[in-house]
């Protein structure tokens, strides 16, 4: 049976208010996804979602915290396109500072732990504001290149 609802283009399913949750093989939790709405298409290429703010677990102490307006999963969820107030934030560590990236765009590999933007970008730590155009975080390294047009504004703390 084939629904005129199933056509690629058109929604297979909407969930509105959730939260699922992906756990490796050996049943470690690996991501959660919250959001406001989800939309799935018969094209396995193509799941929305709407206000989501998602977890990215891996080796790293603190889990990735992904938040945007707008999520374009493609490639069976192997990449995620990023759109719309776009912040990525990992509280702090032992090792390292409490860390904000602000963008308007980014592309992420949620496998690789992985996620790049050639667009303008914010990055706030405590006492400290970049800017950049163009940005690769590596979740899993714990590192941030910034790629050009870098500015660094240096705020110290006074005790």
């Amino acid at each position: 049976m084939h629904w005129a609802s199933q056509a690629p283009g058109m929604p297979t399913s909407v969930i509105v208010d959730s939260k699922i949750t992906q756990a490796n093989v050996q049943g470690q939790v690996t991501s959660e996804i919250m959001a406001e709405k989800i939309t799935q298409y018969a094209d396995p290429e193509k799941t929305e979602l709407a206000n989501a703010h998602l977890f990215m677990y891996g080796e790293a102490e603190q889990p990735w915290q992904i938040m945007a307006n707008h999520v374009l999963l493609t490639a069976n969820n192997e990449r995620a396109d990023l759109t719309g107030n776009v912040k990525l934030y990992r509280a702090a560590t032992a090792d390292q500072e409490e860390t904000t990236v602000m963008s308007e765009q980014f592309t992420w590999w949620p496998q690789q732990q992985f996620g790049e933007t050639d667009k303008f970008i914010t990055l706030l730590q405590p006492g400290l504001t970049v800017t950049s155009v163009g940005a690769a975080v590596d979740a899993a390294q714990g590192e941030i290149d910034l790629l050009a047009e870098v500015e660094v504004v240096y705020e110290p703390a006074f005790d």
